[in-house]
């Protein structure tokens, strides 16, 4: 199986996204910074799900289909009271679309053969373990991959 939690989180880390900070696993931020924002990056504790893995032909060397879903979490901006909902969610949602735009047109280049978004995203508040309180959302992507191992 060719699935690599670290490979895919450096890959989608090395895509240019204009505006938008992205991390790989080993820079996943515990107090997040506010003036990195907006940022994306890999959700730890739910970051790789196998959805399924499918032989398509047979023999020793068949391939396969593998189909899994990578989470990555969108932090916007910090709350406060001086942002309102008409400022942050057009910012939330060209943040969203320039990731999703980036991941699905350089799907060859993460090792995928197709990369779509698995959900729409439900903005709300994360806490980071300094207690500060930002706009956020979970992005789920469904990853189509193939091998021959």
């Amino acid at each position: 199986m060719t699935i690599s939690a670290n490979l895919l989180a450096d890959r989608v880390a090395a895509l240019d996204v204009d505006g938008v900070t992205i991390w790989d696993l080993d820079h996943v931020p515990q107090a997040i910074d506010p003036r990195a924002c907006p940022q994306v990056y890999p959700v730890p504790e739910k970051f790789l799900k196998l959805d399924d893995s499918l032989q398509i032909s047979f023999g020793p060397n068949g391939l396969w289909m593998h189909t899994y879903t990578a989470t990555f979490r969108c932090v916007q901006s910090p709350v406060g009271k001086e942002r309102r909902l008409s400022k942050i969610l057009p910012s939330q949602v060209n943040a969203y679309v320039a990731f999703i735009k980036a991941v699905t047109h350089n799907a060859q280049l993460l090792g995928a053969a197709h990369v779509k978004p698995a959900n729409t995203p439900e903005w709300g508040v994360l806490e980071d373990s300094s207690k500060a309180q930002f706009n956020a959302a979970d992005l789920a992507l469904t990853i189509v991959e193939y091998s021959a191992d």
